[in-house]
């Protein structure tokens, strides 16, 4: 089939450059997802009016391209249809069997088919012999089989847009039903956090929030979709406004300056310490760190995390907070 839009049109430059627009919307297709038609012709840098052209093409080559008219229209592949194998070369094949190895040691939810899919890319790798890597394993939450059952159920609700219900123990309200609009899985520090739409809970605008719900057996239980309620996600939601640069909430940022000393100082200027760091040695064992942390309890905690091999020197109100720790820890060991 894709023999068939290679062969269209040879000869020809304007039509062969209408060949790998075909090709390239059939990518971005392949991801499963809809999208509108002005979507798509921003994405290949060409009038909307074409995006039709490259539909029939691709019909024509054997796919089936679904159009959904109205406000929440859009292209969408024949999920049913399997996309052709693409060739993938050396340097990417060892890059996806490297990737595998380090997901094996990790609690990639998927790994399992990951592996079996990496098994048979390696089976076309003949003569082509790897050296072993080894993969020391990450962190792991405690519950992480009941995890995973979260995490498919989740994300069969959020594959069939279905609202799902549960009762979830949040930290600052206690034990409660919620009925959720999925929106998202993220994956934080060895933690799945599903982002969704609450729809009971709303902020001082009188809005329906957009929540985060952390995937563990303490917080949830009970869970299940509600396949007689379907969902429209926002328009305007967009993930990036509710998750932090390197944290999993959007929360305010703090600007910090301390100094380290002697081991502490050489393992912080050897990894970036949160967004946008700079770093200055003062002498061969002292280094200004200077760096912003989301969240105050973030910054609280990385710089208690360092003990007494570093002086916080900015903000005051952070000074302020690591003394009122250290007497209170103080206290409790006296």
């Amino acid at each position: 089939m894709l023999q068939y839009l290679n062969n269209l049109y040879v000869g020809d430059v304007r039509m062969s450059n209408r060949v790998s627009k075909a090709l390239r919307m059939l990518e971005i297709l392949g991801t499963g997802r809809k999208y509108k038609k002005e979507d798509l012709a921003n994405m290949l840098a060409t009038n909307p009016r074409n995006i039709n052209e490259y539909k029939n093409d691709l019909e024509e080559a054997g796919y089936r391209i679904e159009t959904k008219n109205g406000k929440n229209g859009g292209y969408i592949l024949d999920t049913k249809y399997n996309m052709p194998m693409l060739d993938f070369t050396e340097a990417e094949k060892t890059a996806l069997i490297r990737s595998n190895e380090y997901l094996k040691k990790t609690d990639f939810i998927l790994k399992n088919d990951f592996n079996n899919a990496i098994l048979k890319l390696e089976s076309q790798m003949s003569g082509h012999e790897l050296k072993s890597e080894y993969v020391l394993a990450d962190t792991r939450p405690v519950d992480f089989d009941l995890v995973q059952v979260f995490y498919k159920t989740i994300s069969a609700a959020i594959e069939r847009s279905r609202m799902i219900s549960m009762d979830y123990h949040s930290i600052k309200s206690g034990l409660k039903q919620v009925v959720v609009h999925p929106y998202e899985l993220v994956l934080s520090n060895g933690f799945w956090y599903l982002l969704g739409r609450d729809n009971i809970d709303r902020n001082e605008n009188n809005k329906i929030k957009i929540k985060m719900y952390k995937l563990s057996s303490k917080r949830m239980s009970n869970l299940k979709i509600l396949e007689d309620k379907p969902f429209l996600m926002d328009e305007d939601y967009n993930v990036k406004n509710y998750i932090g640069t390197k944290a999993v909430i959007k929360s305010e940022r703090v600007e910090i300056e301390l100094e380290a000393r002697g081991v502490t100082a050489i393992s912080l200027s050897e990894k970036i310490v949160g967004i946008n760091p700079s770093y200055e040695w003062k002498d061969n064992d002292t280094l200004l760190l200077k760096t912003t942390i989301e969240g105050a309890a973030s910054a609280l905690n990385f710089v208690m995390s360092l003990g007494c091999n570093a002086t916080l020197l900015k903000p005051q109100y952070l000074i302020d907070e690591v003394e009122k720790n250290v007497q209170e820890m103080m206290e409790m060991y006296k």
